[in-house]
């Protein structure tokens, strides 16, 4: 047995990489729109679909609904769901970074097919992460909440200090001319970053469900 001064800021970090994996991925999508709506060929459409599409994910609350009345409480079903939730968003990440100025062709137009559909993926993960990673950490002690609204707020902040380091939309003036300065780096290594991210917060669930530290006595048999 570890000894608690060692086992309790480490269970502090595992909730709060945990917790960043709430609202991390349509933030950084959102963040990106500077960038990717030049060259999608939806243009400035496209902040409208988004939206759309992200309301359009809380279908899968009625999923988690229907998982969770079957299992009648006989079951960890959150365990499987949140295994689901993150590799759906990693993978999504991962493959938004690759394809998202990608198009096909439906009905005689051309679309961003794999930019709407990856976000989809991305909007049924945020929208079903707090009512699914919740119900995981009642295993823990109490304490450890702070840790995993930590790593909450930080899926918000993250993404956008990524961007300020991108340097996204920055221009000067120069004898009545606009200038527009390059970012940084590209919509596919800002995506890729976010992919790191959340890998690391699958990581940390999977590493609270192979372990015990910090869990209530009567909740560490699940």
């Amino acid at each position: 047995m570890w000894p608690s001064r060692i086992t309790t800021p480490l269970v502090y970090i595992l909730v709060t990489l945990f917790g960043v994996g709430t609202w991390l991925n349509l933030q950084g999508v959102f963040l990106q729109f500077p960038l990717i709506v030049p060259q999608v060929v939806e243009g400035w459409r496209l902040p409208a679909i988004m939206g759309l599409i992200a309301n359009s994910g809380t279908i899968a609350l009625f999923i988690v609904a229907i998982i969770r009345w079957c299992s009648r409480g006989k079951v960890a079903y959150e365990i499987p769901v949140n295994i689901g939730i993150l590799s759906i968003g990693t993978g999504a990440l991962v493959a938004l970074a690759f394809l998202w100025n990608k198009t096909s062709i439906i009905a005689g137009s051309r679309h961003s097919t794999y930019l709407m559909a990856l976000s989809f993926c991305l909007a049924l993960v945020d929208v079903t992460s707090n009512a699914t990673f919740m119900p995981f950490l009642n295993r823990y002690e109490l304490r450890f909440l702070n840790g995993f609204l930590f790593g909450e707020a930080l899926s918000s902040l993250l993404p956008g200090l990524l961007g300020l380091a991108q340097g996204v939309g920055g221009e000067t003036c120069q004898n009545g001319t606009s200038i527009q300065h390059p970012p940084r780096f590209s919509v596919q290594v800002y995506l890729i970053g976010l992919s790191v991210i959340m890998i690391c917060s699958f990581l940390a669930f999977i590493i609270l469900c192979s372990t015990k530290i910090g869990r209530h006595k009567t909740n560490d048999t699940q």
